[in-house]
């Protein structure tokens, strides 16, 4: 009997431990936890509020819990209601059941324990119930009825209002919770209201543009055209505009939001006004945004607009860096609030022409172009380009203006005391107001123009003068037949505002042409001819040297010879020619054409051209598909020496011979037998 009492007790301590353990698999990592009271059942629902509140980033960086973490010591009741709440409308909460009320999660820190919530969540697949979203007062409040009480993991959702930079922290609570940090109630009673505060940091920001005329205060008397603007936010692939028709004005002016900005909630807090030459803008969210100038002024009795600053102010209200908007000199920006940080982001714009540069090359007619400069030869002539640029009001002031262009790989160029002029009505001295330079290895010429240099400039009227070089190139045996060769410049300057860019010009072009030609017998076109020698010449008959590449394949060289020699299928293929575009009479003498091919040499049995061929060289003709065929015919034949009309006189001759022979014979044979005889 005692023998069953032992194993009986063995199998009671057996199914107990069993039980232990499976009771702590039995939720994934849930244990257990604390006792109910005796007033437990007659509740019969929980409501759980949850007030929003923003904080901004100062107040976040003097509160050692980050203000937007969780904290101890709170009791779920209005309490915790801190003195400075704003709260924050549209947030939204998900809560997700982990736990019944007398369980709670493995972890021995609040961060361990709300991770392995989370594991529990994914790994029972638990449906979160989604809180309304909070009110103009931050408030989000929801019933929980007696079957849902629990232990919940709460967190914020998107979307979250468009100023809030980092959402609440997830924490965990229980509905119903038992009373805290109360010397009466505390661990006796149930709180059946649960009011919490979690809070977002919140960043806004905004800017000031200060507008000037030609680097001089605005006044609006001065202008009989005020200056326009917008304000516009950058998204990753467009942009918003959130007001526009900014127009500039003594007086204040409070300015509305477009009606597409004011659709959403993302600028909700956004203010701006303008007033003396200034825009001032607050309650932006975090983002980048510029101020573009939409129409410049115009000055009393001018006869057109001042240069519109076309160079967008951009801007950035940023995490960590709260802006509020600062202006100076007593401004009235009623309207613009701010934060509390102070801080300011002061941008200017000025009438003043920021520097356009441009790129020309010259055409063979001598004008310059912006665009296509037609077609040149390849190491026979230089293509000369021109890089002009804008000389601003207050360039004096300016810190930085330089021109750079990297000169194509197609383009041979070498700078030597004359291949690159500055234009000598400026006045400039070379070394001293300006100075060249070129970088073989990246092909980069600069012209820098120096202190000097830029007082020098600056001091010119207004618009009367533009800073301007040119310099010579030569394609060179790189170049594709037919193929542009682009080249661009780029000014790089940076003014007194610290406003600084690198502009690219536009791009002008040239381009180098050919022509192919094939030889071929003029009764049969099927037969090359190969081994034919042709003199190469332009319109003017000045013979063009070329070098041979390869069988048939030439270039235009300076150092090479002016014959062509036809390859095995009669052909020939030259490289870097000049063409016309369009009407051939624009580079000709009344109508000759541009080139001449002069035979010098051909096969035997062939008749040698007389005239030169004349040749117009186009686009396309360098191509096979487009070859000139230039026909060679056969010499008629001769009749041959001692043919059929001398025949009969050897015949007959032959047969004199041979009866001259025979007769001798004969003779011969007679005598011999009338010797015979006489004997």
């Amino acid at each position: 009997m005692t023998k069953v009492r032992r194993n009986a007790k063995r199998l009671s301590a057996m199914v107990l431990s069993i039980m232990m353990v499976l009771s702590m698999f039995t939720v994934g990592m849930i244990t257990g936890s604390a006792a109910t009271t005796a007033d437990y059942d007659s509740i019969s629902s929980v409501t759980f509020n949850v007030h929003k509140g923003e904080v901004d980033e100062q107040t976040a960086e003097d509160d050692s819990e980050g203000h937007i973490g969780n904290t101890d010591g709170l009791t779920g009741t209005s309490a915790d209601r801190p003195a400075d709440f704003k709260g924050l409308k549209d947030a939204n909460f998900k809560m997700y059941k982990v736990g019944d009320i007398n369980t709670t999660v493995d972890g021995t820190t609040n961060e361990e324990k709300i991770t392995h919530a989370w594991e529990y969540v994914h790994a029972h697949n638990v449906q979160g119930k989604a809180l309304p979203p909070t009110d103009q007062d931050g408030l989000a409040s929801i019933t929980i009825n007696k079957a849902d009480f629990g232990l919940y993991l709460v967190e914020e959702v998107t979307p979250t209002p468009d100023a809030v930079t980092t959402n609440a922290a997830d924490f965990l609570v229980y509905l119903p919770m038992t009373v805290q940090n109360d010397n009466d109630k505390q661990g006796t009673m149930w709180q059946t209201v649960i009011d919490v505060y979690p809070k977002n940091l919140v960043t806004l920001g905004g800017a000031v543009l200060t507008k000037t005329i030609n680097t001089a205060a605005y006044n609006e008397d001065d202008l009989e055209q005020q200056p326009e603007f917008k304000l516009v936010e950058l998204t990753s692939d467009s942009e918003v505009v959130i007001a526009e028709n900014i127009k500039l004005a003594n007086g204040y002016t409070p300015i509305t939001l477009t009606e597409t900005a004011r659709q959403g909630k993302r600028y909700v807090t956004t203010t701006i006004a303008q007033k003396s030459g200034k825009i001032a803008v607050d309650g932006l969210p975090v983002g980048n945004y510029q101020f573009v100038e939409t129409k410049a002024g115009r000055i009393v009795d001018d006869t057109e607009d001042l240069a519109m600053d076309v160079t967008p102010r951009k801007f950035s209200v940023v995490k960590g860096n709260n802006v509020d908007v600062v202006t100076t000199g007593g401004d009235d920006f009623a309207t613009i609030t701010g934060n509390k940080n102070k801080l300011t982001v002061e941008l200017s714009n000025d009438n003043s022409r920021l520097p356009e540069p441009k790129k020309e090359v010259q055409k063979r007619d001598g004008t310059w172009t912006e665009g296509d400069g037609g077609t040149w030869s390849i190491d026979l002539e230089d293509v000369t380009w021109k890089v002009t640029a804008d000389i601003p009001a207050d360039l004096e002031t300016y810190k930085k203006y330089t021109l750079t262009d990297v000169i194509d790989t197609r383009l041979d160029f070498v700078l030597t005391d004359d291949s690159v002029r500055v234009d000598e009505g400026l006045g400039l001295t070379k070394n001293t107001d300006y100075t060249i330079s070129y970088e073989e290895a990246s092909r980069t010429l600069t012209v820098d123009v120096t202190e000097s240099g830029r007082k020098k400039l600056g001091a010119f009227p207004y618009k009367e003068k533009v800073f301007s070089f040119d310099f010579d190139t030569q394609i060179n045996s790189t170049a594709v037949v037919d193929e542009y060769i682009d080249n661009q410049a780029v000014l790089h300057f940076e003014n007194s505002y610290g406003i600084s860019d690198d502009r690219e010009t536009n791009i002008p072009k040239v381009r180098t042409g050919g022509l192919s030609i094939k030889k071929v017998d003029g009764d049969n076109e099927e037969i090359p001819l190969k081994g034919v020698e042709f003199i190469l010449k332009d319109h003017t008959g000045k013979e063009i040297k070329v070098k041979q590449d390869s069988e048939g394949h030439y270039t235009a060289d300076e150092s090479g010879s002016s014959k062509v020699v036809t390859d095995s299928n009669g052909e020939i293929f030259i490289k870097g020619l000049h063409y016309t575009e369009g009407d051939v009479s624009v580079y000709t003498h009344e109508g000759e054409n541009q080139y001449t091919l002069t035979e010098v040499k051909t096969n035997n049995e062939y008749q040698l051209l007389i005239d030169p061929v004349n040749i117009v060289v186009t686009d396309g003709t360098y191509d096979k598909l487009n070859e000139i065929e230039i026909k060679n015919y056969k010499q008629p034949k001769l009749p041959f020496t001692g043919g059929e009309g001398t025949m009969l006189f050897t015949i007959a001759g032959v047969i004199m011979l041979g009866g001259a022979a025979c007769f001798f014979i004969l003779s011969k044979k007679a005598k011999k037998n009338e010797s015979e005889s006489e004997s």
